[in-house]
């Protein structure tokens, strides 16, 4: 397989070439490292802005699809729904970023629940299907947007980083073919997953271009030259 180093295994670099980086899917509670990786993978203004706008919609769209199902009983009081599980989530998953960063994602996931909860109870036709295809369009484009980042490895075919235009010269038909497909579907649905952990990064990088803690902002600019430098995954 293109990438896959010699002492590994096939079954391991699959992971590495779906996953990009393996350990981003479970270790959601090292704040530090999942700020480091937003950060390393988020560097073009269309990027930063793509995820700026289609992380929120993907977010109350999943919202707004669980607003549709009430609690069970006997928690089936009206406005009780299982949107409020992981309102509670994103919700916790803000104070992994400090109590000022868990502060301000509980006050954007309240609205955004609140939110959900008014467009359940609005009885627009066909509610559930316009929030899960609203959540599916935003997790694409957000995925899409990752197309003006440099090309990580495995994707690049190298230990580096690489441009678009030097993968594109470098890499072969059956390896555009096969990312090509993966970012209509993997690379999506990975995005989606990514969106409920992300949201607490972006509100916090969002402090940090304000010129909050800048002693924080060049320890984390420090760990993300040390990690591009000598790719580990």
């Amino acid at each position: 397989m293109p990438g896959q180093r010699p002492s590994e295994s096939r079954a391991h670099a699959i992971v590495r070439y779906l996953t990009i980086v393996p350990q981003a899917h479970y270790a959601v509670f090292d704040a530090d490292f999942q700020m480091t990786l937003y950060e390393l993978f988020h560097t073009h203004r269309i990027s930063r802005v793509g995820h700026a706008v289609c992380t929120p919609i993907v977010c109350f769209s999943a919202l707004a699809a669980l607003a549709q199902v009430t609690l069970p009983s006997p928690l089936d009081a009206p406005y009780l729904s299982l949107a409020l599980p992981l309102a509670a989530l994103l919700s916790a998953n803000g104070y992994l970023y400090g109590r000022r960063i868990g502060a301000l994602t509980t006050a954007v996931v309240a609205m955004m629940t609140l939110a959900a909860t008014l467009f359940a109870a609005a009885g627009i036709p066909h509610a559930p299907a316009l929030a899960v295809g609203g959540m599916l369009l935003a997790g694409a484009l957000q995925t899409w947007s990752h197309t003006f980042e440099p090309v990580p490895p495995p994707l690049s075919g190298q230990r580096d980083f690489l441009s678009l235009g030097e993968w594109w010269s470098q890499a072969s038909p059956g390896r555009k073919l096969a990312t090509a497909a993966l970012a209509t579907t993997a690379f999506i649905a990975l995005e989606l997953l990514a969106s409920f952990r992300i949201l607490p990064c972006q509100l916090r990088a969002y402090t940090l271009a304000l010129g909050r803690a800048p002693s924080e902002r060049m320890a984390l600019d420090r760990r993300v030259a040390e990690l591009r430098a000598a790719w580990p995954f």
